[in-house]
């Protein structure tokens, strides 16, 4: 672990995971104490407030990906900062 607390996963691991650079990756402990490693790409939704732009445009492109998907759009909950929640 470097000291700023980044890791380095094997090639193997990485391989096996289909990491790729950008990916999210998760250490959960469950309730044996076991540490679990969750991994997957970043949801659009998870990028919220990463770029600055109106709330309806994030929200149209959340839609539009969810519609591609073929998932049904959600309504959104906002919080009382006016942020997603």
């Amino acid at each position: 672990m470097t000291s700023k607390g980044q890791l380095t996963l094997p090639v193997k691991l990485r391989e096996s995971l289909n990491l790729k650079a950008g990916d999210e990756v998760v250490f959960i402990e469950n309730e044996a104490g076991t540490v679990v490693l969750a991994a997957g790409r970043p949801s659009l939704a998870s990028l919220r407030g990463v770029v600055r732009l109106p709330e309806a445009q994030i929200d149209e492109w959340i839609d539009e990906a969810r519609s591609a998907r073929g998932q049904a759009a959600l309504p959104v909950t906002r919080s009382p900062a006016g942020r997603g929640a």
